[in-house]
């Protein structure tokens, strides 16, 4: 392939990756020897049927599960031979996460959950507060900065949570079913935030869906059965 992407620098690289859980005396196998690379700026959905391990395989990518075999590269850096003390602070810098659940802290505004993923990597609130507040216009919440979760609606939470994963411009965003639980319209308006960031700014998008639509509209298309990889629509 000579498009312009395979010139791009590839920032996740999946490689024979395998994941087994037990089961009993037994092991269920999950992961079957999974290969996948991310380019820069690139979007690439990851369709599958429930329990085909697309979400293992997302928290995998995101260093918060151990493989049991294979390699996963950050750029040029293999995570899983990073030291443990120092891989939470170069994932808080390198990549954001949404996930279907918000994962909000209740007792903090909206302004707040997003700061708080810039303390997290050491990120002044001063030096942060500015690109939080223009990321709540961006996703359509500048009024709303300082309300509390509870006074927001499912899609208004799931704005914040993709405001806070944007916060410390990451290289890369995963996203394991971030409409799953929203409307159609908001679901919609989510996933243009999503490629929008891609455009803009060159983020690489991961995104696991069920909905056809949604991954037709990513650069790439996988499909993952039953810890496999068995096919890819360009």
């Amino acid at each position: 392939m000579d498009d312009a992407r395979t010139e791009k620098e590839i920032i996740l690289r999946v490689e024979d990756l395998r994941k087994t859980y037990p089961s009993g005396e037994a092991t269920i196998p999950v992961l079957k020897g999974v290969n996948l690379t991310l380019r820069g700026g690139e979007s690439v959905s990851i369709q599958g049927e429930s329990g085909s391990g697309k979400t293992t395989l997302v928290h995998l990518a995101a260093g918060l599960d151990l493989a049991d075999s294979g390699a996963i590269y950050w750029e040029e850096s293999d995570i899983m031979k990073m030291r443990k003390g120092s891989l939470p602070r170069r994932r808080g810098g390198f990549l954001g996460m949404v996930f279907q659940s918000f994962h909000l802290a209740p007792e903090l505004t909206a302004l707040e959950n997003i700061l708080l993923a810039a303390r997290l990597v050491g990120r002044s609130v001063r030096t942060a507060k500015e690109r939080a507040e223009n990321l709540l216009e961006r996703v359509g919440l500048a009024d709303r900065g300082h309300h509390v979760p509870a006074q927001l609606s499912g899609g208004e939470q799931q704005r914040v949570a993709l405001a806070r994963a944007l916060i410390n411009r990451p290289r890369m965003v995963l996203a394991d079913e971030p409409t799953g639980n929203l409307d159609e319209r908001t679901g919609d308006r989510i996933l243009e935030l999503l490629l929008e960031n891609c455009r803009e700014e060159g983020t690489s998008l991961l995104l696991v869906t069920h909905n056809k639509v949604h991954a037709a509209r990513t650069d790439r298309q996988l499909f993952l059965h039953y810890g496999q990889m068995q096919a890819e629509s360009i």
